[in-house]
Formats: structure tokens, sequence, C-alpha cells
């Protein structure tokens, strides 16, 4: 009988610490109580365990863990140092690390060039970059550069890394040495180190802080001809430069046209660089209509709050209720309601009154916030306060967010109080549409053709998009008859269809399995002068041939093709499948040669229902040698058929016609 295995009371606690360690678990003030535990116990002393806890304490107090080390390296002659136990170099970085923060960098210094090789750990790249970085950091990055020369020169140290180059670089710019951080580069590459986008972009952002554009444009080809790809960094970094050297025009064509040029398209902080640059030029008129641009123009990236900060703050001119709703509406739809609410407050202060416009932007921000009662206070108490009567718009606004938000219930009552209530203004056309449109989108058909009825009872005539959202609603319920209804109502009222009135009813109609009511809507379509869109007749096909009725499908196909409507590759697929299964092999081989004619791109799919359809393998080499070039695979319905079609002996020969990878598909029958 085999005896059980129990751990010792030094394995638990070694498991216990190494696994309060991966969970972040134990505090800098447990770790020494933890470690004397540790080295009480009897027999051999987890090495991996000790060094968890020297990083805990390295990373809080660098002093005490050095009082660690010391007192490890005495009390485990015998139970550490014989088994091989070596501080490992995570340890001694975190140390560095502290030492570095603590700007005690002569014990840092000590570690790395004297502790770490006494205790069997040789400094690596990572612990010298430690030091450099935190010699830079502390403005002494002459220290770091002798530092850094010391590594090359002697053979017992280790050889510097493009980090530790880019390191120093960035701490000579910041000191202003820009002549020695650029000779940097000369040595680096001197070395066989090549400079990577860092260390190009901290030369070009030094370089451009002392507006030395043209040194800068030098660095930028260095970067072209060395295979490195500049990125957003490196042309803000120029958009800058070329903004504090008063160069607007040159800011202005790296960020509309050399970025874009380079696959690098300028994102928000190109934008708000060059925003600050004409604000801080005084041409605050200049950056609002930069900002106005942002917000209209879709090759622009949206501006964001702090696109809208820099306008407002370095706004130089006399900002007027428009400019002001401008900013108000771009904050709001960045959903940035306090900021927002500090622009209503600066109107306030600069004696600029706000106006509906300025408030309707407020409650559609708070509603796109979700801030659903903050909305409503200013439509119900904010604006009547200030003597600014709430508009349709307003509660339109209020409506909309309602049924965005599935409150259809409330619009509705507020809908009726607008009605009934002499307080509120009356409802328009647009008022019932958002609320008959928040009831069909959650299909309570009913209630929204309610709605109909009753703005009709007020005297408001329906338009279009009541009737398209009303007609929309009722087929895809498949109440044909009643979307029937209102499209005569439509007739009746003046109100004059348009294609998605059309495109409802023969979805409908297809749905409901009424293909020939369908084809008269087509019909009814030409007649009022409106003529189908590709998508109509792709809905109409694929209803047909999905019913099987395959004849009629192709005459509606023709029909569509004649009158200039280029069917989709889905519905030619269907078509040739339709084909196919109707026993029509040479039609469906002619549709096949016509899409090929036509230049429409063809998918697996097309080809693997064509060799589904073939039961001749000579037929079907042509179409797999076309799979081939494509790189398609076949389904493994298709390849299961063709299988069973290459496997019979009277077609053995017609093997050695088919491309090589098809010929497993002979012999798997076989095996």
């Amino acid at each position: 009988m085999s005896r059980q295995i129990r751990p010792s009371g030094g394995s638990k606690l070694r498991q216990a610490i190494l696994g309060r360690y991966s969970a972040g678990d134990i505090a800098p003030n447990d770790a020494p109580h933890l470690l004397d535990e540790l080295l009480r116990q009897q027999g051999r002393v987890s090495s991996r365990a000790v060094n968890c806890l020297l990083t805990v304490v390295a990373r809080d107090d660098p002093a005490r863990a050095i009082s660690l080390f010391n007192r490890v390296a005495r009390a485990g002659t015998k139970k550490i140092l014989k088994t091989g136990w070596k501080v490992n170099d995570f340890a001694f970085n975190q140390l560095l690390r502290g030492f570095c923060e603590r700007k005690r960098f002569g014990e840092a210094m000590d570690i790395v060039r004297l502790r770490m090789p006494e205790l069997g750990c040789a400094p690596g790249v990572f612990s010298y970059n430690t030091l450099l970085m935190g010699l830079c950091a502390d403005k002494r990055s002459q220290e770091a550069l002798s530092l850094l020369h010391k590594m090359v020169d002697d053979g017992a140290c280790c050889l510097p890394d493009v980090v530790s180059y880019n390191t120093v670089i960035d701490g000579l710019y910041k000191e202003g040495e820009l002549d020695r951080a650029y000779g940097i580069l000369c040595e680096m590459q001197d070395q066989g180190i090549l400079p990577n986008v860092v260390t190009y972009n901290l030369i070009i952002d030094g370089l451009c802080k002392a507006q030395a554009m043209d040194k800068a444009e030098e660095v930028l080809q260095q970067m072209f001809h060395k295979g490195v790809k500049p990125d957003h960094t490196t042309y803000n970094s120029l958009v800058n430069g070329y903004c504090s050297s008063g160069r607007f025009g040159e800011a202005m064509d790296i960020a509309r046209l050399r970025m874009p040029e380079l696959g690098c398209a300028p994102d928000v902080l190109s934008y708000n660089t060059l925003l600050k640059g004409l604000c801080a030029d005084k041409r605050s008129q200049e950056a609002l209509s930069l900002l106005h641009k942002m917000v209209d123009d879709r090759a622009c990236c949206l501006p964001d709050v702090v696109s809208y900060n820099i306008v407002i703050d370095g706004a130089r001119v006399l900002l007027n209720v428009v400019t002001y709703n401008s900013v108000i509406d771009g904050l709001c739809k960045a959903q940035a309601m306090d900021k927002a609410e500090e622009v209503l407050q600066q109107m306030f202060h600069k004696g600029v009154m706000p106006n509906r416009t300025t408030y309707n932007s407020l409650v559609n921000g708070y509603f796109s916030s979700g801030r659903f009662g903050e909305a409503m206070d200013i439509v119900r108490l904010r604006m009547p306060e200030l003597g600014w009567a709430p508009d349709v718009v307003s509660y339109n606004t209020l409506l909309k967010g309602l049924c965005a938000d599935k409150r259809r219930q409330e619009a509705l009552s507020l809908l009726h109080m607008m009605v009934d209530d002499r307080a509120y203004c009356l409802p328009d056309v647009v008022s019932y549409n958002i609320v008959s449109d928040g009831f069909y989108k959650e299909g309570e058909l009913d209630k929204a053709y309610g709605i109909l009825r009753e703005m009709q009872d007020q005297g408001i005539l329906p338009n279009v998009v009541t009737c398209n959202s009303i007609i929309e609603g009722l087929c895809k319920a498949q109440a044909m008859d009643k979307a029937e209804e209102v499209l005569q109502q439509m007739f009746h009222k003046g109100v004059t269809p348009d294609r998605t009135t059309y495109k409802s009813l023969v979805n409908g109609y297809c749905s409901s399995g009424k293909w020939t009511e369908a084809l008269r809507i087509l019909k009814g379509m030409s007649i009022n002068g409106l003529e189908p869109d590709t998508i109509t007749y792709n809905c109409l096909m694929d209803h047909l041939c999905k019913t099987g009725r395959y004849t009629d499908a192709r005459e509606f196909f023709d029909l569509t093709v004649k009158n200039g409507h280029k069917p989709s590759i889905y519905t030619c697929s269907k078509m040739v499948k339709g084909l196919f299964q109707a026993g029509r092999a040479a039609a469906a081989k002619e549709l096949y040669q016509g899409m090929v004619n036509s230049g429409m791109h063809l998918t697996i799919g097309t080809y693997n229902i064509i060799l589904a359809g073939l039961w001749e393998v000579i037929r079907a080499v042509p179409y797999l040698s076309k799979l081939d070039e494509n790189n398609f695979s076949l389904k493994a319905s298709t390849s299961e058929l063709l299988t069973s079609l290459f496997s019979r002996e009277k077609y053995q020969h017609h093997v050695k016609l088919l491309p090589e990878k098809y010929h497993c598909l002979a012999e798997s029958r076989d095996d």
C-alpha cells in the first residue's frame, strides 16, 4: 500500500507565499515577517519564495530591502546559498527603481556595479536602463551619457540597446542639449543599433520645440530612407513646430494633405494642435472656422472637449449667440454636459443671452447621456423661468429621447398633455411620427395605428414619413389588408407614396407568400413614375426562388436586366441553384457565363452551387480549375458529392484533367 505524501510545513508556507505574491496580496510590512518564518523552517528554503518577498519590500523601501538581502546572505549560508540561491534580476530591478525614485543614485550604482555580481546576478540591460531613466528623470543626463559610454567601452558591462539610447536622447533634449542628443543618433548607428520610430520621434520633437524645422524635415527624410514609418506622434510634433514658428500654412498642409497621402489620417490631437496654435497667434476666427469644419466635414475627425476648451479659452473675438450655440451643440453631441453648462454660464457672464436653440441642444445632450430628469427640467422649468417658452422642437426632442429609451407610454402621455394643456405648445406631424414609430418598433401596432387616427382628429395631416412608418409595421406583421388601407388613405389625402412605401409592401407580400400581389405593387410603382431599385427586385426574385417558381423567377430576372438593374451576386447564385433544381442545367450554365462576362465577382458559394448541380465529371473540370485559381475551398457536402462521382470506374480516366489538389477525391473512396 503506497503512502500518501503530505506537504511539509515549509512546503505549505512556500505555496502560500507564492500564491499570495501572484495575487498581489503581500503587504510590504508583512514580507519581513514571512521571510523570518521562511528562514526558521527546517530543511532547504525556496529561493523563489525569498525572491518574491525581497521584491515586495524593494518596491516600497529599497534601504530595508538591502538590509534583508544582507540578512538572507548571512542566515542562508547553509540553508540557501549552498543550494545555489541567487537573487533574481527582477528583485534587483525593483530595488534599483526604488532607489532611483528616491534619487539615491550612488546606492543604485553600487547595486549594479558591486552587489549584483557579488550575489551571482549579472546586471542586464534592463538594470542599466533603469539607472539611465532615473538619472535622466532627475535631469542628470550628462551622468546618464557617461554611463551609456561606459556600457559601450567597458567589456564587463552589457551593451546598450535602442531603449538605452532613446532614454539618454530624451533626457538631453529635455535639458536643452540638442546638439549632443542629435549626435547620439549617429553614435548608435555606428554601434550597429538601428533607431526606431521612438528614437526619431524624440529627435523630431526636440527639433520642433526648438523651431529647427528644416532640420526636423531632414530627420523625417532619414526615417523614410531607413524604412521607419512615421506615426501620428511624428506628424503632430511637426504640426506643433510649424504652429509655434508661425508657419500655419505648412502646419495645415501636414494635417490636411501630407498625413492622409501617407496613410496616417490626422487625429483629434493634430487638429487640437492647430487650434491651439491659431488661438495663440490671435487668429481665433480661423480657429472657430476650423472647429466648424471638424464638425461639418466628414474628412476631418470630430472635435472633443479639449477642442472646444481651446477655442473658448483662446477666443479673442466677441462670441455671439450663434458661435456659443455651435460650441454648446458640439459639447452636447460629445456628451460633455458639465462643460456645456460651464459655457452656458459663460454666456450669461459675457452678457450673451441663450435662445431656444441653446436649450434644445442641452435637452438633446442630456437625453443622449441618459440624464432624462435634467432634460425634462430644462423644458418644464429653466426655459420658462428665463422667458423662453419651449417650442415644438423642444418637446419633440423630449419625445424622441423617451421613445429611444423605450419609454413610449411616457412619450404618449406627454403627447396628450401637449394637446390638452394650454401650458404646452401643440404637437406637429413630427411629434406624432416620433411616438407612432416608437410603438411600431416595439410591436404595439394597434396603439401606433390609433395615433394615426388621433392626429387626423386633431386636423394634422399625416405625411409620407407617418404613413411609411405605419405601413412598414403592418407589413412586418403581415397585416397586408390594413397596409393596403393606409396606402389608399395616402392617395385619398394627397400624400404621394415613395420608394420606401412600395418597398415595404413588396417585402410584406413576399414574406406572406403572395408574389402576384408583390408584382402588382411593382407595376404600381412604374405607373406612379417610380422605378423599383435593385433591392426591391432582389427581394421578389429571392421569394420566387425559395418557393420553387423558377420559371417565373427567370422571366422576372430577365425583365430586371432589361430595365437596366444589375442583380446582386446573392440573387444570381440563388437563380443558378434554382435552375439546377428545376433540371435546367443548360440555362444555369448560361446564366453563370453571363455573370462571368459581366465582370461580377463570384464567391465560393456560387462555385459550390454549380459543382453540386453538375453530375458529369468532365463538365465539372473547368469549374474546379476556376475554384483552384481563386484559392477557394469546397463545401463539405460538395466535396462528398464529387468524391462519389470521381470514384466511379467510368470517370477514373478524367482524374488527370483535374487540378492536382483534387486527385485525392478519386482516391478517398478506396481508403
